[in-house]
């Protein structure tokens, strides 16, 4: 005659118990890392939205008079002041000058995180940027286009 182990309620209502509590709080925390990333996702978005209209103000004087140097300081202080991979330009006054348009130039962050005079000719800067999350875009308009 075989006799059958039976188990306890308390051991069963225990184990319930436990995987209900773990589910609830795994759930729980999902939710929040959920809510957490669109959040700084939002916040970086305005933070980068702002930053490329200031930097429109700023660098329209600066292309109008050729003054590639200058609008690049303004981009290398950028970029050491945001997390932002690069920051690009494409002036299309310069573009004409040296006829190839539009004459690309800014700074981009290497993989160790040193800030370095964009090429758009090299591979490895289009590399980097493949790694961008988010774009975003500003067309600079110099006063002789305002009016």
């Amino acid at each position: 005659m075989t006799q059958k182990s039976k188990t306890s309620l308390y051991l069963t209502l225990g184990i319930t118990v436990a995987v209900t509590v773990i589910m609830v709080t795994l759930l729980n925390v999902s939710h929040k890392y959920t809510e957490t990333k669109e959040i700084h996702i939002k916040d970086k978005i305005s933070t980068s939205e702002k930053s490329a209209l200031i930097l429109q103000e700023n660098i329209a004087t600066f292309i109008e008079a050729y003054a590639v140097y200058e609008y690049e300081r303004l981009i290398l202080a950028e970029l050491e002041h945001q997390d932002y991979l690069a920051i690009l330009v494409e002036d299309e006054n310069m573009g004409k000058l040296l006829d190839k348009a539009p004459f690309i130039s800014g700074k981009i962050k290497n993989p160790n995180g040193d800030i370095v005079d964009y090429a758009p000719l090299k591979l490895e800067h289009k590399k980097w940027l493949r790694r961008a999350t988010m774009l975003i875009s500003e067309t600079l308009l110099t006063l002789k286009a305002k009016n």
